[in-house]
């Protein structure tokens, strides 16, 4: 089975970026009275995952049974201490000695950031005091001591988050790089192989084209692939062009050029588009019953966005991308065959500053790589007219992902497939079939899927 099936769920779609992009994160939260019994109030909201800037904690109506000046409340969030709410002094008996008013927390963000990676948090206000007497007709008492609470209105948790545009272009170069590396020609057959052919692909979320010319000094193949992850859709296309020395029966050298455009829409609506080249060698050596095959590619790109009215044109940016793949058969009795397989693959791309609609978008970058340690098992099925058979396949996943100088937390997976292929013995086309399920032992991630792929020799 083609090593493609382990790279159509690689592509990651939260890439974080410095960034002065902004858009204004607010989560609030509603009126709630504290128990006499322990005095603290506790909310629990739902966050951006990122933030640029400091934020900021609102209270709105903080009042109670508060009878000292000293008496305050304690600000807590995901149990790290942000500080303390203090009221005035007011005058004893006065009016508004119980009351608070509004109150606003400053909230660094190196403190909160770490705390909003999981998208939710939880605040808790505590109420503290000793014996300074506010309320000239109450008895010294300390807070809360079991006939005290207090009450809020309502509240916000307020910070700077990503705006819609850096998040389309960040989407779309996470996007983009899984589509370079799996959108890749296979270089085993450039060696002892003159047939070309034509397939499509089609898993979940992912489709998969692909028209090769076949084996020779001068190859050319056309990819395309759609992407639908978190309801941002993608398209991509791949040409490739190369020229091939063979430098014996086994082995050869080559030049690789390629071409790719991509197209991305948001579900906000923001839409980016790319297109790019990328040139560079590649080499097949088959070392008795292994095939070794590698390739370093760099070059540039162009990226397109348009955000309802505004738009920005030909904001440049750079790529390169190496593989490296190691395949070998192993063959058993009753015409069984033992397949393993393994790859590493790297993609980094870059994306310059620009500006849209008067905001400012820092350079991004975004690297992603990818290790897959794999085997199938071939079982013979008896057919006529042709060769069948059908394939057990597993494999472990581990991925990296970085972005600037943020590296993201590694995912590691695993995957199992059943597939059938058939070969016509007249020389007619060949089929293959096959589903997954994709994800195993993973935490935050899940997929099957189905392909199926028609070849003809020509």
């Amino acid at each position: 089975m083609p090593l493609r099936i382990f790279r159509h769920a690689i592509a990651p779609i939260l890439f974080a970026a410095a960034a002065t992009s902004v858009t204004a994160g607010t989560s609030t939260f509603g009126a709630q009275t504290s128990a006499v019994v322990d005095g603290n109030l506790t909310f629990v909201l739902s966050v951006d995952t990122e933030i640029y800037g400091d934020g900021s904690l609102t209270v709105t109506d903080l009042s109670g049974d508060f009878e000292f000046i000293t008496e305050f409340v304690t600000v807590t969030i995901d149990g790290v201490n942000f500080g303390e709410l203090h009221r005035g002094t007011p005058a004893i008996g006065g009016a508004n000695c119980g009351n608070f008013g509004t109150k606003t927390l400053a909230i660094p963000k190196a403190t909160l950031e770490p705390l909003v990676a999981d998208g939710s948090v939880t605040i808790v206000l505590v109420g503290n005091g000793n014996n300074v007497i506010c309320d000239a007709t109450a008895a010294a008492e300390d807070f809360p001591n079991g006939d005290t609470s207090f009450a809020v209105s309502g509240g916000s948790l307020s910070y700077e988050s990503p705006g819609p545009e850096e998040i389309a272009t960040r989407n779309h170069l996470a996007q983009s790089g899984g589509a370079l590396l799996s959108m890749q020609p296979d270089l085993r057959g450039r060696v002892g192989n003159g047939s070309g052919g034509a397939n499509a692909d089609v898993s979940q979320g992912v489709g998969f084209a692909n028209l090769d010319t076949g084996a020779g000094p001068i190859w050319a193949t056309l990819q395309a692939e759609r992407q639908d992850a978190n309801g941002n859709e993608a398209l991509f296309g791949l040409a490739s062009l190369g020229v091939q020395l063979d430098t014996g029966n086994r082995s050869a050298l080559g030049l690789l050029l390629q071409f790719d455009t991509g197209r991305s829409e948001t579900t906000g609506g923001v839409k980016t588009t790319s297109r790019g080249f990328m040139t560079g060698v590649y080499t097949v050596q088959q070392m008795g019953g292994l095939t070794f095959d590698g390739r370093i590619l760099g070059g540039l790109a162009q990226t397109d966005l348009t955000s309802g009215a505004n738009s920005a044109d030909d904001i440049g940016g750079t790529r390169a991308l190496a593989t490296a793949q190691l395949s070998g058969t192993r063959q058993l009795s009753n015409g069984h065959a033992l397949t393993p397989h393994a790859s590493v693959e790297y993609v980094r791309q870059t994306l310059d500053s620009y500006t849209i609609g008067g905001t400012t978008v820092a350079d991004q970058s975004q690297t992603l790589g990818e290790a897959v340690l794999g085997g199938d098992w071939e079982i013979p099925l008896e057919m006529s007219g042709g060769t069948a058979a059908l394939t057990l396949g597993a494999g472990a996943h581990y991925a990296f992902q970085q972005t600037g100088a943020t590296v993201l937390p590694d995912t590691a997976r695993g995957r199992v497939d059943l597939g059938w292929s058939y070969v016509s013995e007249t020389g007619g086309p060949s089929l293959n079939a096959g589903v997954y399920v994709d994800g195993l032992g993973a935490a935050n991630y899940q997929a099957t899927g189905a392909s199926f792929k028609l070849d003809w020799g020509f």
